[in-house]
């Protein structure tokens, strides 16, 4: 009977594991997929779609946005260089 209740209790202990691993490796997906859409590195995107709940104020608002900006201006510029690079390296 005691080794019965041993391995529930290991079993139950695996299952809770499984299930925080799970959940963690959800939030990271969430953040992969908030920076996919344009959140960058530092999650800025993710950040603003929660600026209710995280109730912020329109100081640091405008602060995201400011960085928000700076991201985008930077993401653009990196684009057209690897634009122009491909477009040297087809020509030769």
């Amino acid at each position: 009977m005691k080794k019965i209740k041993t391995g529930l209790f290991a079993l139950g202990a695996l299952m809770t594991l499984g299930v925080a691993g799970a959940t963690a490796q959800n939030g990271a997906l969430d953040g992969q997929r908030a920076m996919r859409a344009g959140g960058g590195g530092n999650g800025i995107e993710r950040i603003m779609s929660l600026r209710e709940r995280l109730e912020l104020s329109d100081d640091q608002i405008a602060q995201l946005d400011g960085i928000r900006r700076t991201n985008v201006a930077r993401r653009s510029a990196e684009q057209a260089e690897m634009a122009e690079m491909r477009s040297q390296l087809q020509a030769g």
